[in-house]
């Protein structure tokens, strides 16, 4: 079956179905499963996937307390190099989140 055929029927573009193809094929054959575990692996490893949000419950407080705002805390983080760098977008709504208790109320 074609890519573009495949495409059409899962509802994707044919650049992301070549993409999959070629990223989880091993040269002639594509299999599902196998393509499956290797994206899961590749999404529990990336760096975004694991925000350091004990590392920060513990800090952002300290800093939002001597008046950081959330941009000089990322930039801060960025400059230094952190393992522990996020964006001011993940830090806002880590605030909202944290405000809202651990039910989301």
């Amino acid at each position: 079956m074609s890519l573009s055929r495949i495409a059409k029927q899962i509802g994707a573009h044919p650049s992301t179905v070549s993409r999959e193809v070629r990223r989880d094929s091993n040269g002639r054959l594509y299999r599902a499963e196998q393509a499956g575990s290797q994206c899961d692996y590749r999404r529990t490893n990336a760096r975004k996937f694991c925000k350091p949000r004990a590392w920060l419950c513990q800090r952002l407080p300290i800093w939002l307390a001597k008046e950081f705002s959330p941009e000089q805390i990322a930039n801060q983080l960025r400059f230094e190099g952190s393992e522990h760098a996020v964006s001011h977008k993940w830090i806002y709504r880590f605030i909202d989140i944290d405000k809202r208790g651990p039910y989301g109320a």
